[in-house]
């Protein structure tokens, strides 16, 4: 009988589907009896003066980067419907690299300046909002990993009454944080972090290369970085040299040929690991037809991942950025092309009857997760089987690949098996939909 058993959870009148206790994080004292759902870190502390009080912590999840952006999005989107009057909530949002004594500084300085605000209702929201941050910040020893945005002050629960709550929450992304930005207006600022959400974990390599240097770079999300760089100097086609023209015309094609091999093994060295292609895509970029002789000469496995070769007017890091441009929306492509691929093995094995190797459905799928026996599972990203995926998927070294209804594909796995199927380790014979345990699941999610 599988325990997976869809609860709605409820922190203080709001439903929480993506949090996870995290006693560790600074201040305050935890509840008595806490909620745990999701794979996050919410921790709602027993405060008086804050009546929504949680932290959300997501940089544990590196390696579930799907659920991570899952309980990401859905924080955001929170926030983002949250209605907020003018000047009730501080946004502060605090890249790793942000120097915590310039923070508490600043935020001294709004809270001086928060006193010549005329409207008392406002004046009093703002200062005590800042209030809370600087003692926050006071607390803090240092910065999380990622960086931390915060988000004090009140926001109105019920806009027919126009009753308002108090408002304290706490995200540290899985995910570096890049911008720093302080606000004080009529809502929420998440954009730095939905930049985060954006962001894509496949990886494209990108090989710069003209007759003057050579560049290998590995890009996500428009982030590149450079793992080898080095000038050359190649000999040029020239009419001089009489007799000897036809030596000086072979040196020159010798030193183009060995330009070449070295370029294809230093992408060996940085683009491939144990015979594999650490890449999901490679990109030949250049200005002549060096990049084109390449092809030739790179190892087999990173020929099978090439998927454009592009004419860029500079080498470099100029050409690099030029290149990038040119495929930006490569990463989104290969997003799509992974779930389908995953998709048609699935669909594959239903079709050979190698039904011991998958399951589908919340049932049939939790239990080859609780058995060990699931290694892969592919869920749609609206299913209210996440949360338990995400709180249990660790445990058992299982990956969780969550998709959204962008395919025909998709759209048979949503409408067919449940949105959720899994890949299994070993022959696995799960049990049906049709078997006990059913009454399990039928639960209304509202």
């Amino acid at each position: 009988m599988s325990s997976f058993k869809p609860t709605d959870w409820e922190v203080r009148g709001q439903r929480v589907t993506d949090v996870h206790v995290d006693e560790g994080a600074a201040g305050g004292s935890v509840m008595d009896n806490p909620q745990t759902v999701g794979g996050l870190s919410m921790r709602s502390r027993s405060a008086d003066y804050w009546e929504e009080d949680t932290t959300t912590v997501l940089r544990n999840f590196k390696k579930q980067k799907s659920v991570a952006l899952w309980a990401l999005r859905k924080v955001l989107d929170d926030l983002d419907q949250l209605v907020v009057r003018p000047f009730s909530v501080v946004s502060l949002i605090l890249p790793p690299t942000a120097n915590l004594t310039v923070a508490r500084s600043r935020m001294k300085e709004e809270y001086s300046k928060a006193a010549n605000i005329k409207s008392a209702v406002n004046r009093i929201s703002v200062q005590e909002s800042l209030h809370a941050l600087r003692k926050y910040l006071q607390d803090m020893k240092s910065l999380p990993e990622n960086g931390v945005a915060l988000y004090f002050g009140s926001a109105v629960k019920n806009p027919i009454t126009g009753e308002s709550f108090k408002l304290r929450k706490e995200i540290e992304p899985h995910l570096p944080i890049k911008d720093f930005v302080y606000s004080s207006e009529s809502s929420c600022v998440t954009a730095p972090l939905w930049k985060l959400v954006n962001a894509q974990d496949t990886e494209v390599g990108y090989i710069i290369l003209d007759g003057s240097q050579v560049l290998i770079a590995v890009a996500s999300d428009n982030m590149p970085e450079i793992k080898y760089r080095e000038s050359v100097l190649l000999p040029r086609k020239h009419g001089r040299g009489g007799q000897s023209a036809a030596r000086f015309a072979r040196l020159r094609l010798e030193s183009r040929h060995l330009y070449l091999k070295k370029v294809a093994e230093l992408s060996s060295v940085f683009l491939m690991s144990d015979n594999k292609a650490q890449v999901s895509a490679l990109v030949l970029a250049g200005s002549g037809y060096l990049k084109d002789e390449l092809i030739g000469l790179l190892h087999p496995c990173l020929q099978k991942v090439l998927r454009k070769v592009v004419t860029v007017s500079y080498g470099g890091g100029t050409g690099l950025n030029e290149a990038m441009t040119a495929t930006r929306d490569l990463l989104k492509d290969l997003r799509l092309e992974r779930h389908r691929t995953l998709f048609q093995e699935f669909f594959e094995n239903l079709k050979t009857c190698n039904v011991d190797l998958v399951s589908y459905g919340q049932v049939n799928v939790s239990r080859a997760v609780e058995a060990g026996a699931a290694r892969l599972v592919l869920v749609c990203e609206d299913s209210p089987f996440v949360p338990w995926l995400s709180r249990n998927c660790m445990e058992f070294h299982t990956d969780i690949e969550i998709f959204r209804n962008v395919s025909s594909e998709s759209n048979m796995v949503i409408k067919g098996f449940d949105g959720v199927c899994a890949f299994h380790r070993f022959p696995f014979a799960s049990v049906s939909d049709d078997e006990d345990g059913q009454e399990e699941v039928d639960v209304v999610y509202e």
